[in-house]
């Protein structure tokens, strides 16, 4: 599954097919909030620096090219799995 569209349709797809043939892998990440000193002020729950790294690796290992750590990763994966034009309209009313 690709968040913004289909392979070269989206930024991220393009970079990808530009450097796989060098052998580099682009991969996203989209975390929820990781528990460092940049989201101290976010309550819980957070994921852990080192579960983000366990699971980039794990997506790496697995060619997964999209990877969603974290409890809060999962649920707005749900949500945009069932309508993304919902979980878009609520993300844009989230305080930054």
């Amino acid at each position: 599954m690709h968040i913004g569209g289909h392979g070269g349709a989206t930024p991220i797809g393009g970079l990808r097919a530009e450097l796989a043939p060098s052998g580099v892998r682009v991969i996203n990440v989209f975390p929820g909030p990781i528990d460092d000193e940049w989201s101290q002020a976010l309550p819980p729950p957070k994921i852990a620096p080192e579960r983000l790294a366990a699971d980039i690796i794990g997506a790496l290992k697995s060619g997964a090219e999209d990877v969603f750590p974290g409890d809060i990763a999962q649920d707005w994966l749900a949500r945009w799995r069932d309508n993304p034009k919902v979980l878009e309209r609520e993300l844009a009313l989230t305080p930054q």
